[in-house]
């Protein structure tokens, strides 16, 4: 699947590790039609197996703010990328979670998980939602040269409002004026609509390759560069989303993930003192008093009356002073 600007931007969590470059080595999104047909009806795509809203996913849902309907849908897909973690480890294992084990987890694992997590908040919101399940042109014509070349495709959604469905990229965080394929953005080649990942008979990685392949084989589909309107791009609290990403991998005790993504947020954001408390949890995690002490004395001057940061300083003095006693 694609690895898109947008995400490569934000870093989603392990991107500041391996990159998001890893995602094109996996299979997004296969379907089994050759032809995406109408898909399914506004009233069928509030719930699904897969994906029906659970609380997790609506209390994130109650957050999202905005004046109009794209503001709203805008607001969804940044929630799920300031409060979700890319994490390669869960790539294998695309397709095996419904949409609330993505949010009681805090992990996603390549576009698929992306889609899934944002087509949830979106029906959470009231908002109609459904799958679109493509494959990548240019992976096509690879395949057809290279028949050992990685499937590539992606998962885009479509969401009904005043009447008619608009296009998200979930991975690249643009909303699209309608655009009813076959051909979309970004070179993908639309190939079946459905309600999740599950009702269009993806159930593992395995599955996904098979149907990519069995597809390339069969189409006869030349892409043509869509004519779709951008109607709206996320624009990201940038280190907002490094400081939740990192919080996610601290409390997973992933604490080089954690750390880097922390220091990210530190180092756009230095006088802002939540970034600056999280950071020092999770160094003095690391068991670093010395530097923690430093950034709980950064949090401290930044907002004087922080109880937490306050509390931290005198365990990070405690630890040094420890740490202190065993040196020759």
């Amino acid at each position: 699947m694609r690895a898109p600007a947008a995400v490569r931007r934000l870093a989603l969590a392990a991107a500041l590790a391996a990159g998001l470059a890893n995602l094109a080595n996996l299979a997004g999104c296969a379907p089994q039609a050759a032809n995406p047909g109408p898909g399914p009806q506004p009233s069928a795509c509030l719930r699904s197996t897969q994906c029906t809203p659970g609380p997790q996913a609506q209390a994130l849902a109650r957050e999202v703010q905005g004046r109009n309907d794209t503001e709203r849908i805008l607001g969804a897909m940044r929630a799920v990328a300031e409060n979700l973690a890319y994490d390669p480890e869960e790539n294998q294992t695309q397709f095996l979670r419904v949409a609330e084990e993505l949010f009681t987890d805090k992990t996603l694992g390549g576009c698929s998980e992306f889609a899934l997590a944002q087509l949830a908040m979106l029906r959470a919101m009231g908002y109609p939602a459904r799958l679109v399940l493509t494959m990548n042109a240019k992976w096509i014509a690879r395949y057809r040269e290279n028949p050992l070349a990685v499937p590539n495709g992606h998962g885009l959604i479509e969401v009904f409002v005043r009447g008619r469905w608009i296009l998200a990229d979930p991975t690249d965080f643009v909303l699209y004026d309608h655009c009813p394929g076959p051909c979309l953005p970004g070179n993908e080649i639309a190939l079946t609509r459905a309600l999740d990942f599950w009702d269009a008979g993806i159930t593992d990685v395995e599955k996904a390759n098979e149907f990519l392949r069995s597809n390339a084989e069969g189409t006869r589909i030349v892409y043509v560069k869509p004519d779709c309107r951008v109607i709206g791009r996320v624009n990201f609290d940038y280190p907002l989303a490094f400081m939740n990403l990192g919080a996610v991998f601290l409390s997973r005790g992933d604490f080089p993930m954690a750390l880097r993504l922390l220091r990210k947020a530190v180092a756009l954001a230095p006088q802002w003192a939540p970034a600056q408390l999280e950071l020092a949890d999770c160094l003095l995690a690391m068991s670093r008093p010395d530097q923690a002490g430093q950034h709980y004395r950064n949090a401290l001057a930044l907002a004087p009356h922080n109880a937490r940061a306050a509390a931290g300083l005198a365990k990070a003095e405690a630890a040094l002073a420890e740490k202190n006693e065993f040196l020759p």
